[in-house]
């Protein structure tokens, strides 16, 4: 222990995964996912014992992107999930889509269950869950992440959503002179106006330069985020920005959606796919609220134009007559987003 004078104080302590209390957690082929050691230790186990059977607790992103390694291994994956369905930051009728897809490659999904226990003697053998028992020669825990956010509790500092410190737009804590920036901290979110803990790396990259900024003397901030995210899942893309409808309905927004099927590219290419595209539109005010993407190679970058229309506070009918780029290599004559859009001209009472 030492004693380290400051001018400028900035806490970015990160976060750390949630594991599961229950029995069995310290057995041999239980591994969190979070870092690069952890990757690392993994892929030893996995080269040094060679399992057949895998299990994946978590269906977010980063759960269902180790689906893909897992089965390049030889490994028959089964995926836990305590949410009613995968992909719990999108809307059920998008995480349909890729539920869908992945048991299509033969992978075992089991929703609305929590793991109970593991069992073995010294190494994993087996996973307990909702009412069954499931072979288990690995398990990697993707059940999402903490803010360590306890030195700054001990000190006084206020917390917000999450557990996280609370930040302002200047990334000041509740205590002067003390900053704190990336997964430990809170964020603004820009459509709904609320505090909110996503823990993301684009969004700590904007806290740090901030934090740093300022402490530094400067004066800059961070209005907020939208929760951008995008994810490949095998052949799959997925990706999803701004409010989604649970998420509306908590705040007590009222919505109307749109949810559209279209293709990638030119469908007389080989390598068209097809793309669904879902916005979200405020009811009264027809500001656009949120928007989720699934479709192969080329679908999940959309995501982006959707997000620049969020960050600007766009209405629907600002938006009808984007022009996007076309070329066959890329599109179809009109894109899929402009596509979903335009569904709103009919129900938005033909403005």
């Amino acid at each position: 222990m030492w004693t380290e004078e400051y001018d400028c104080l900035i806490i970015a302590t990160g976060a750390r995964p949630l594991l599961p209390s229950v029995e069995g957690l310290g057995l041999k082929g239980i591994f969190p996912l979070r870092n690069i050691e952890h990757s690392q230790a993994i892929k030893a186990y996995i080269q040094n014992y060679q399992p057949r059977h895998a299990v994946v607790v978590g269906a977010g992103y980063i759960g269902l992107e180790m689906v893909e390694n897992l089965l390049l291994y030889g490994c028959q994956v089964k995926i836990i999930e305590k949410a009613p369905h995968i992909l719990p930051n999108m809307d059920p009728d998008l995480a349909d889509h890729v539920h869908s897809y992945m048991q299509s490659k033969g992978i075992e999904i089991l929703t609305d269950s929590s793991v109970t226990a593991f069992k073995g003697p010294e190494q994993v053998k087996e996973v307990v869950a909702g009412k069954g028992i499931f072979p288990a020669d690995i398990v990697i825990l993707a059940m999402g992440v903490l803010p360590n956010s306890g030195i700054a509790a001990q000190t006084g500092i206020a917390l917000g959503a999450g557990g996280a410190i609370r930040v302002n737009e200047r990334m000041e804590t509740s205590q002067p002179d003390i900053y704190a920036a990336g997964d430990c901290a809170t964020v603004k979110h820009l459509v709904s106006g609320q505090e909110v803990y996503i823990p993301m790396g684009t969004t700590a990259n904007k806290q740090g330069r901030v934090a740093g900024e300022n402490a530094a003397g400067g004066n800059t901030t961070l209005k907020g985020v939208l929760g951008t995210g995008i994810s490949r899942i095998m052949e799959l893309e997925v990706a999803r920005t701004g409010l989604s409808e649970h998420e509306c309905q908590i705040l007590g927004i009222e919505y109307i959606s749109q949810t559209i099927k279209s293709v990638t590219r030119a469908p007389y290419l080989p390598d068209s796919g097809s793309i669904y595209v879902k916005l979200i539109v405020e009811k009264t005010s027809h500001r656009l609220l949120g928007g989720q993407i699934v479709g192969y190679a080329g679908a999940g970058k959309r995501i982006d134009t959707i997000a620049t229309a969020l960050h600007t506070g766009s209405k629907i009918e600002d938006l009808y007559d984007l022009d996007l780029a076309y070329s066959p290599a890329f599109s179809i004559l009109t894109d899929p987003v402009v596509i979903a859009i335009n569904q709103f001209r009919s129900v938005m009472g033909g403005v």
